[in-house]
């Protein structure tokens, strides 16, 4: 797994403020094994949203101070899930 040298502030505005590290892994890596993807931090300064689509990953978050709601949809799904971030 190689690091991509792009470790800086991302997505700097009025919303959120956060710093990701993005990770390539091997063809061998991603066709047989967990590998992890990107890792970073992420300060909501305000409520907002974010969405993804057709991604081959998980997500997973930790929240340290405040509250939440997680809305996702499972594969194979149309149907909206929520639970509470806390």
């Amino acid at each position: 797994m190689t690091q991509n040298k792009n470790s800086v502030p991302m997505f700097q505005k009025a919303f959120s403020k956060s710093s990701r590290d993005i990770y390539t892994a091997s063809s061998f890596a991603r066709s047989s094994l967990l590998y992890l993807q990107e890792i970073g931090t992420l300060s909501a300064l305000q409520p907002h949203g974010s969405a993804r689509e057709n991604l081959g990953s998980y997500l997973f978050f930790l929240v340290t101070e405040g509250a939440g709601m997680l809305e996702y949809l499972t594969l194979g799904s149309d149907t909206m899930r929520s639970a509470p971030a806390r």
